[in-house]
């Protein structure tokens, strides 16, 4: 079986798990073979655990990896409001000019092609509500500087809902 990903990319607080949470139960609504594969380091935020360094940030790239590894072909989809490559879009936003989460990300991606076992449907969830700062690290100025650096990062579809998802989803297989 192959396993789509559908990765929903966003700074914080733009609704990346709600929309993650509404197209996972509208899959399975559907009869689909779907996971959800939350946020790791959110819980992190909530205990105002900082994330220090290179060490911290290259371990949530890896904890957010093997959730999503275990489930490759064996489910249709997995829905993530944490993809892969927002940890590379963290890096060049704190830390401009490294590049060990964006090469390695990029790797992932090559091994995932090569495999044929992984497609990744990226969106781009668009910010339609008011920051809310309460488990987040960042400001709401950051969060919209950090949207800006993943739409130069990754391409992919520009959404608003859950619908706009679905309706790539099915024009997917």
């Amino acid at each position: 079986m192959k396993t789509a990903i559908i990765n929903i990319y966003a700074g914080p607080s733009a609704g990346k798990s709600t929309l993650a949470a509404e197209v996972f139960v509208a899959l399975k609504q559907q009869g689909k073979s779907v996971e959800l594969v939350n946020e790791f380091v959110k819980k992190w935020a909530w205990l105002g655990h900082p994330v220090k360094g290179w060490t911290d940030s290259l371990y949530i790239f890896g904890k957010q990896l093997r959730a999503e590894s275990i489930l490759w072909g064996k489910v249709e989809y997995i829905v993530t409001d944490c993809p892969l490559g927002l940890s590379a879009a963290y890096e060049q936003f704190y830390s401009p000019g490294q590049t060990l989460l964006a090469n390695t990300y990029k790797q992932v991606r090559e091994l995932q092609a090569a495999e044929g076992i992984v497609t990744n449907i990226d969106v781009h969830l668009m910010r339609q509500f008011d920051y809310k700062a309460e488990g987040r690290y960042e400001t709401e100025d950051q969060a919209k500087k950090v949207d800006n650096i993943i739409r130069n990062l990754v391409a992919g579809f520009h959404v608003k809902n859950c619908k706009d998802v679905l309706e790539i989803l099915a024009h997917h297989k």
